[in-house]
């Protein structure tokens, strides 16, 4: 599929969940938490929309596009700890110990995956001898 078409789709679905919990707020009882935008709000608006709506997932999907999988899921974690670090360090987010707890959840858990020899915790459908993962045939040493 082509990446510029699947960036649409992602955000397009968002967009369309979002507007769909937008218009259910006040079928359940919810009320808007949202300032009014000001005229001020404006130039941060289409930067938001710019960067965030339209090169944000048009490169992520070129990336993906061109990258392994492996890599792929590794560097998606790694997206969450970069967001979490240019909201602290440029917009200066509050840091809190709950925040850093899930930092460094996010930075450690891939670790847990890298320890050599480790059972499989599933057969492989396509290598059902496959107990290990360091005997599988792409495997790189």
């Amino acid at each position: 599929m082509d990446p510029w078409l699947l960036a649409g789709i992602l955000y397009l679905g968002a967009g369309v969940g979002l507007a769909l919990v937008q218009l259910g707020r006040p079928l359940i009882g919810l009320p808007n938490p949202e300032a009014a935008l000001q005229k001020s709000d404006l130039p941060w608006l289409a930067a938001v929309v710019t960067f965030g709506g339209m090169f944000g997932p048009l490169l992520l999907m070129l990336g993906l596009f061109r990258t392994s999988g492996s890599t792929g899921a590794l560097l998606l974690n790694l997206e969450g700890l970069a967001t979490m670090a240019i909201a602290w360090i440029v917009f200066r987010e509050n840091v809190d110990r709950p925040l850093l707890l899930g930092a460094s959840a996010i930075l450690t858990e891939p670790h847990s995956h890298w320890r050599r020899h480790e059972p499989m915790r599933h057969r492989h459908p396509q290598y059902p001898d496959l107990h290990h993962r360091d005997s599988h045939p792409d495997a790189v040493p």
